[in-house]
């Protein structure tokens, strides 16, 4: 699935209605918009544009991060005992 974010035009996703019903319903941004743009953006190594859209990325990032490759390292130590 990470492999996948960098192709994902940043553009599309502006141009795309919020699903939040948070801003639906009070107009205003929740702690969580924009943090989907932002993991886009940071997987495109446009860390300025991540961080104007929502400044949470200089953390959850490095929590993705941690969790996508302990999940690849688990994926490749079971494929390897199965042989």
């Amino acid at each position: 699935m990470p492999f996948i974010l960098p192709f994902i035009s940043l553009d599309w996703l502006e141009s795309k209605n919020t699903i939040c019903i948070y801003t639906n319903l009070t107009g205003a941004n929740c702690f969580g918009c924009g943090i989907t743009k932002s993991i886009v953006a940071t997987t495109q190594f446009d860390f300025f544009r991540a961080f104007s859209y929502n400044k949470l990325v200089v953390v959850i990032a490095p929590l993705l991060l941690f969790v996508w490759l302990k999940r690849w390292f688990k994926f490749i130590k079971t494929a390897h005992n199965k042989t």
